[in-house]
C-alpha cells in the first residue's frame, strides 16, 4: 500500500496542531505524490473563564524553516500574528529554606564555547568548587542571553566554528491568528480543510471490524459527517491530534482516550486461541492480545458514555466466526482516579498515530525541535513505501516506532520534572514530596552528572544536551567532578570573564531586532 491519501483530524480546541501536523506533512512528503485532507470536528465549548482570552504558542526554530519553505517568513509571523522573538529565557522560582528563589537560565544555546575540548560548564564548576565568585547569572554568558538584553538578532550559523552557531531562537505568536495563517497557507498548498458543526470521525472500527496485527494492509476507511449519513473516504493513514479540553471530572472520564488491557469473558464459549481473531467494539479501538479461556485485549476507548466501575472485566455477549462483540453495558475498570491518569501506551495503532499524547506537552518547554516534527520524522524511518496485505513487517516496525515514541515521551517528561518540581535536596528539609514525582531515569540523570559532570545518554532525547547541562545547573546541581583537563587550566575566572566581553562584543555587531525583521521581509 502507497501513501495516497493521510487524513488530519483535529477538532476546534486542537486545530493549530492539526494545521501544523499537515503543514509538516506537507514539507516531508513534498517528493511523494500525497493528498492531505484536515478534518475539524467541532468540539464542545470549554467552560473554563479564560476560554475568550487569547493564548500564546511558541513556534520553534525548526518549524519557523517549515514555515519559511512554505511561504510564511518571520516577518509575516512578527506582523500578521503579534509574534516576539524568543531566545529562551527562563525564569525558574524554587523555594529553598523557606524563601523564594528565582534563578535564570538560558537552554536554547551552549553557555559558551569550548576551550581545547573543554566543556564552559567545567569551567564554572571548577570556579564554584575554588569558592571564586562569579558575578554574573548563567544566562549572561550566552549569546543568544546578550542578544536578548540589547534587543538585538544573529542568524544562526551551520558553522560550528562560528560562534553564531549556538544560536537559538523562537517565535512566541497569538494562538489565534497563527491558526488563521496557517489555514490560509494549508488552502494556498492545495491542502483541503473541511469543517462543520456536525462534523464526526467515525473511528473503522464503528464501521467495519478492527483487524488484529497480524491481519493489517487492508485499505482502511474513516467516515466523516454527522450521524447517519457518513460519507467515506479511503485513507491510508491518519494523524488524530483531539485530545480531552473537558472542565469537569464526569466529562474528562467520558471523553478520556484510555489505553490499556482488559479481561474478557465469553458467555457460553470458549476458544482454543486463534492468530486473527477479530474484536467488533462500537465505543473505540480494540486490540486482541490472547485467546484462552479468557481474553485479554488492549482497549482505546474515546467518547464513551459508560460509567467508570472499579472492577476491569468485561463480557463478550456474542462469538460467532472468530468476531466477538463486546457488551460495553458490563464494562468495567479498575480504578477511576488511574483511569484519569492513565498515559497512552501506543502512538501508532492500526493506521492511526495518535498525536495528542506528545502535543499535549506544555509548549514552552524550551528545546530546539517541535514533537510533532519529531514524531513525523521517526514515523517516516519505519513506514515502508510499500507493503503487502497481512505484511509481517509491518506490526513489527509500529511496534518499535512505539517503543521509541514512548523513550521520546519519557525524556520529554524528565525534562518538564526537572524544570517545574524542585528535588527534595534543593528545597527545606522535609519537602520531598515533589521528588517523588522524578522517574527512575530522571535520578540516574542527575546521580551522574552530579558525580561526573557527564550527560545521560538516551535513545530519541529532543533535548539538546547542553540545554540539560544548563538547566542542571541553573538548579544549583553542581558536579563534584569535572574534566582533569581544566586542573591545568589557570586563571579560569579571568578566562570567563574575556570570554564574557567576547560575547558581548560580537552581539553588539549584530544589527537590531527590527533590521533583521526589515531584511526578512526585503526578501519575501
Amino acid at each position: 500500500m502507497s501513501l495516497q491519501n493521510i487524513a488530519i483530524v483535529t477538532d476546534t480546541h486542537t486545530a493549530l496542531n492539526g494545521l501544523i501536523t499537515a503543514l509538516t506533512l506537507q514539507d516531508k512528503l513534498a517528493s511523494l505524490d500525497c493528498a492531505l485532507s484536515v478534518y475539524i470536528e467541532q468540539a464542545p465549548e470549554s467552560k473554563s473563564e479564560y476560554k475568550n482570552q487569547h493564548y500564546w504558542y511558541l513556534v520553534e526554530q525548526d518549524l519557523i524553516r517549515i514555515f519559511k519553505t512554505l511561504g510564511l517568513s518571520e516577518d509575516a509571523l512578527v506582523k500578521h500574528c503579534d509574534g516576539n522573538i524568543h531566545f529562551g529565557e527562563m525564569h525558574k522560582t524554587v523555594q529553598a529554606d523557606k524563601v523564594n528563589l528565582t534563578q535564570k537560565f538560558n537552554s536554547r544555546a551552549p553557555l559558551g564555547v569550548s576551550i581545547s575540548g573543554v566543556e564552559f560548564h567545567h569551567l564554572l564548576v571548577q570556579s564554584q568548587q575554588k569558592e571564586q565568585t562569579i558575578d554574573e547569572s548563567l544566562v549572561s554568558y550566552s549569546l543568544v542571553g546578550q542578544l536578548y538584553a540589547q534587543n538585538r538578532f544573529m542568524p544562526p550559523s551551520h558553522d560550528k566554528r562560528s560562534i553564531a552557531s549556538s544560536v537559538e531562537y523562537g517565535i512566541v505568536v497569538n494562538a489565534k491568528k497563527l491558526q488563521e495563517q496557517l489555514t490560509y497557507l494549508c488552502d494556498k498548498l492545495g491542502i483541503s480543510t473541511h469543517q462543520s458543526t456536525d462534523l464526526k470521525l467515525i473511528k473503522q472500527s464503528e464501521v467495519t471490524p478492527t483487524y488484529s496485527e497480524q491481519a493489517l494492509g487492508k485499505v482502511n476507511f474513516i467516515a466523516l459527517g454527522s450521524d447517519g449519513s457518513a460519507e467515506h473516504f479511503p485513507v491510508d493513514f491518519v494523524f488524530d491530534t483531539r485530545f480531552n479540553m473537558a472542565d469537569s471530572t464526569k466529562d474528562k472520564l467520558s471523553q478520556l482516550t484510555w489505553t490499556g488491557e482488559i479481561e474478557c469473558k465469553i458467555k457460553g464459549q470458549e476458544s482454543d486461541g486463534c492468530q486473527h481473531d477479530i474484536i467488533k467494539l462500537n465505543n473505540g479501538l480494540a486490540q486482541l492480545i490472547q485467546v484462552n479461556k479468557q481474553l485479554t485485549i488492549e482497549l482505546t476507548l474515546r467518547g464513551t458514555e459508560q460509567k467508570i466501575k472499579d472492577a476491569s472485566l468485561a463480557e463478550i455477549n456474542t462469538y460467532l466466526a472468530n468476531t466477538y462483540s463486546l457488551n460495553t453495558e458490563s464494562m468495567r475498570w479498575q480504578s477511576t482516579t488511574k483511569t484519569q491518569n492513565m498515559q497512552c501506551e501506543r502512538l501508532w495503532s492500526t493506521n492511526t498515530i495518535d498525536l495528542a499524547s506528545v502535543t499535549a506537552t506544555l509548549n514552552y518547554l524550551p528545546m530546539r525541535r517541535t514533537a510533532i516534527s519529531d514524531i513525523i520524522d521517526l514515523w517516516l524511518q519505519f513506514y515502508p513505501a510499500k507493503f503487502e496485505e497481512a505484511s509481517e513487517t509491518y506490526p513489527i516496525l509500529s511496534a518499535t516506532f512505539n517503543q521509541l515514541a514512548l523513550k521520546y515521551q519519557r525524556n520529554l517528561g524528565d525534562f518538564e520534572s526537572l524544570l517545574l518540581l524542585p528535588h527534595a535536596e534543593n528545597t527545606s528539609k522535609g519537602d520531598g514530596e515533589y521528588s517523588k514525582c522524578y522517574s527512575p531515569s530522571l535520578l540516574a540523570r542527575i546521580n551522574l552528572f552530579e558525580h561526573t559532570g557527564t550527560d545521560y545518554l538516551t535513545e530519541q532525547d529532543c533535548i539538546a544536551p547542553h540545554a540539560w547541562r544548563n538547566l542542571a545547573l541553573a538548579m544549583s546541581y553542581w558536579p563534584k567532578n569535572y574534566d582533569p583537563v581544566t586542573n591545568n587550566i589557570p586563571n579560569v575566572p579571568n578566562i570567563i570573564s574575556n570570554m564574557v566581553q567576547q560575547i558581548k562584543a560580537a552581539s553588539k555587531q549584530a544589527p537590531s531586532l527590527s533590521q533583521f525583521l526589515s531584511s526578512v521581509a526585503k526578501a519575501s
